[in-house]
């Protein structure tokens, strides 16, 4: 269970002002743990469905970027979605998907840079001119969170110094960069840059 400040009705006694709601699907709310225990028996089955059912994705709109729910069919890989490739190779499958092609609205280098290909460092034309409103979703279909979407986005970032090199060798930087250690090195390292920033500013 976690803490909130929103006043709820127990789902359980009724009681107004419940603190607590069940961290599986967020959506019933008790007073205390035994009113939960008490009602975990009716409410199983519709906990356990709800979290089948949904799951979350990140949509890039320009320089937006965020979490959404949906139903989680629409995660399905023969709907549409097509497979980021850098991420495959460094073992955090992610599919791509025109959520809405809107061509007027500009192309993203938060969206295009998960679209680069491994060989070239460029991603295609198709996401560079009007990619419009696009999603990216886990392959395995569990949550996909806009923290690992920065995670993998910056490393692609990083990525990049390394096709400008005049001697820029690709089987020697697939086999160095293009793998599931290095990026976790990367990530644990970022991680530790991120939270000592906090920490120095504590008012951002």
């Amino acid at each position: 269970m976690s803490e909130s400040k929103i006043l709820s009705l127990c789902a359980t006694c009724s009681k107004e002002n419940a603190k607590y709601r069940c961290g599986n699907c967020k959506k019933s709310w008790y007073c205390s743990q035994e009113c939960q225990k008490a009602d975990w028996k009716s409410h199983k089955p519709k906990c356990n469905y709800d979290a089948e059912k949904l799951i979350s994705l990140v949509i890039v709109k320009g320089e937006e970027v965020w979490e959404q729910k949906v139903p989680r069919v629409e995660t399905d890989p023969t709907n549409g979605w097509i497979p980021c490739k850098i991420t495959e190779m460094i073992g955090v499958p992610v599919m791509v998907k025109r959520w809405a092609s809107y061509t007027q609205i500009p192309s993203s280098e938060k969206g295009i840079f998960l679209m680069v290909d491994p060989i070239t460092g460029l991603a295609g034309p198709e996401w560079q001119q009007g990619c419009g409103i696009i999603a990216f979703a886990r392959k395995d279909r569990t949550d996909m969170t806009v923290q690992l979407f920065w995670d993998l986005y910056s490393y692609i970032f990083h990525l990049m110094d390394y096709y400008t090199d005049d001697g820029f060798n690709y089987n020697q930087f697939r086999q160095r960069k293009l793998n599931y250690e290095s990026f976790r090195v990367y990530q644990e390292e970022e991680h530790r840059l991120q939270e000592e920033f906090r920490q120095l500013n504590p008012a951002l």
